[in-house]
């Protein structure tokens, strides 16, 4: 089994026993739980989690697979939100 799948299996046995896990939080920060029953790939819009983006992105949700992406592809790593936010603050106070 690979490591990926291990931690899709650790995180739904912790969502099944309705428990809260560091683990849990840590998936959380960057990404969304999208539980589904889906038997094949199937599209879905989302738009960007991040305060102040409205971005439309599409996520393809996969059999067997619950930890999906909360942002953007334009905001999926810590600077390029950091760089985002510091924009928008930025603006806000001009």
């Amino acid at each position: 089994m690979s490591r990926d799948l291990d931690i899709e299996h650790s995180i739904v046995q912790t969502l099944r026993d309705g428990k809260t896990s560091e683990h849990l939080k840590r998936v959380q920060l960057e990404n969304q739980i999208v539980p589904h029953n889906f038997k094949v790939p199937m599209p879905r819009p989302q738009t960007c989690k991040l305060q102040g983006c409205m971005a439309q992105f599409e996520i393809i949700l996969v059999p067997r697979q619950i930890i999906y992406p909360k942002y953007c592809p334009d905001h999926r790593n810590d600077h390029q939100r950091e760089v985002f936010l510091s924009r928008l603050d930025h603006d806000l106070i001009t």
